[in-house]
C-alpha cells in the first residue's frame, strides 16, 4: 500500500502488507475522503444522495 502526492506523483510513504490469512477477503480496500470538499446534502427530505 502506498500514499502518493496528487500534485507531484511522488510516493509519500509505503507499507508492506504481510497478510498471511487463508481467507480470501483478507485485504478489503481503502477509501479516500476530501476534507476540503463539501458533503452534498439531499435537496428534498427523504431523498437519497447520488452514488459516486
Amino acid at each position: 500500500m502506498i500514499a502518493v502526492d496528487v500534485d507531484s506523483g511522488k510516493q509519500i510513504w509505503k507499507r508492506e502488507i504481510n497478510a498471511q490469512s487463508q481467507v480470501w477477503n483478507r485485504c478489503r480496500g481503502l477509501a479516500y475522503f476530501d476534507v476540503n470538499k463539501p458533503i452534498p446534502q439531499p435537496s428534498v427530505p427523504g431523498s437519497t444522495l447520488p452514488r459516486r
